[in-house]
């Protein structure tokens, strides 16, 4: 089968590789669409020590189940589903408390088991969801990333919440703000470094925009809040920088989400956090009841995501990869088609 494998920093090849079998309550998959993720931009560019090659990244995706493992007869060899990439070990305390999706022994079908830029991946019986009839498969692969924005809102919207900054206008930033306004929060104020993204972010219902490279960003927040600040932050960046200022446009008794991992360390306020009395905390990724969630949301139309959202076959992989990383692609997001 084709695959296409990380072979080192900033290169992706299309090769040949043994299609995989499937074993006892798995599904082998025949992929129809998968997605990239910015941390497969973020691996293709050399910089993350989960991503080593050579490897075949790709963890959001759909297709059609083409074979069966030992056990499992309960979906059927044609069926269209979406795959939840998140495989917690089931056994542990953390996953004994509902809490799978931070299990200490995780595995990620794209990072840490062989992934979807191929033409066929395995999968365990128990991450295999229905597609929904009629649904596009290459929104669908937008459950994935949605779904950890809905955790987000799931775990910090109490009430009536005044306002909200999204740091990020990438596909996490849009994702969170989109579900922002779904949870009836505002004002919503995007934060980003690309006018395109900006733009986007308004049409998404964000009431203000901030372009990070032309103005204050911590200036502006105060001056469109009256000084007061926001309930709720998520930065969907996660450099030093944007840390920062999360935690000084958080008004007094807010909720300050880290999910962007691009730094591992940052230099924080922790008066600002103790004296005004911050819940800070990050937020890796989600429960199945959050994926499905996510899945529903994108079959409705509640969660818009086509109009940023592009397409390309998967063995122009390369080129598209470089366009992502540069910044230089026309859409905040691509999907590869085997």
């Amino acid at each position: 089968m084709k695959a296409l494998v990380y072979t080192a920093p900033r290169r992706m090849e299309l090769q040949d590789v043994p299609r995989p079998e499937p074993g006892p309550g798995e599904a082998l998959i025949e992929v129809t669409a998968v997605g990239i993720c910015g941390s497969d931009v973020h691996g293709f560019r050399g910089l993350s020590a989960r991503r080593k090659p050579p490897m075949v990244m790709g963890h959001e995706f759909t297709g059609r189940v083409a074979a069966l493992g030992l056990g499992v007869d309960d979906v059927s060899v044609g069926q269209q589903v979406v795959v939840n990439p998140l495989i917690p070990c089931g056994i542990c305390e953390v996953c004994l408390s509902g809490r799978g999706y931070i299990c200490p022994h995780r595995k990620l079908i794209g990072m840490d088991l062989p992934g979807a830029f191929a033409e066929y991946v395995v999968a365990p019986r128990k991450a295999l969801f229905p597609l929904p009839e009629g649904m596009d498969p290459a929104v669908a692969t937008v459950t994935e990333a949605l779904a950890n924005p809905v955790h987000i809102v799931q775990n910090n919207v109490f009430g009536l919440m005044h306002g909200v900054v999204v740091m990020g206008a990438g596909t996490q930033g849009l994702l969170a703000l989109e579900m922002a306004t779904l949870a009836g929060i505002s004002p919503r104020i995007s934060v980003d470094l690309d006018p395109r993204r900006l733009e986007i972010a308004r049409r998404l219902g964000a009431d203000a925009v901030i372009d990070a490279r032309t103005q204050d960003v911590v200036r502006a927040i105060s001056d469109l809040t009256d000084g007061r600040g926001v309930d709720l932050v998520i930065d969907a960046v996660g450099v030093n920088a944007t840390r920062q200022q999360a935690i000084a446009v958080a008004a007094p008794g807010g909720r300050v989400v880290f999910l962007g991992l691009h730094e591992v360390t940052a230099e924080l306020d922790c008066q600002a956090v103790v004296t005004r009395e911050l819940t800070v905390h990050g937020s890796y990724a989600y429960s199945p009841h959050d994926f499905l969630t996510a899945l529903d949301l994108l079959n409705s139309g509640r969660v818009e995501v086509t109009s940023w959202l592009g397409t390309a076959p998967l063995s122009d992989g390369q080129h598209v990869f470089e366009a992502l990383a540069d910044q230089t692609s026309p859409f905040v997001k691509m999907v590869l088609i085997p």
